[in-house]
């Protein structure tokens, strides 16, 4: 299970143990979308900051900022 909140982190769950597993560190400003790449290996954010990242899910860290857009980013969807 993966979080997206407020506090500017991304949170990855153990969802038997209700324990945190990890937590993504980065944006500025609240994370406001998290989609999961269809390998599994991705999890892709939009916020509040008008950046998407590119995390790497076994390293936790993010691998790609995609900036450009002026205003709050309202969607994100990746086509493999």
């Amino acid at each position: 299970i993966y979080s997206a909140s407020q506090d500017k982190t991304i949170r990855m769950w153990n969802r038997k143990a209700g324990t945190r597993v990890k937590t993504f560190r980065g944006h500025e400003l609240r994370v406001f979308q998290l989609l999961l790449s269809s390998g599994g290996d991705y999890l892709i954010s939009s916020s509040l900051d008008n950046t998407v990242r590119l995390w790497n899910i076994a390293t936790g860290h993010c691998d790609v900022i995609l900036k450009g857009h002026s205003e709050v980013i309202n969607d994100i969807l990746m086509i493999p």
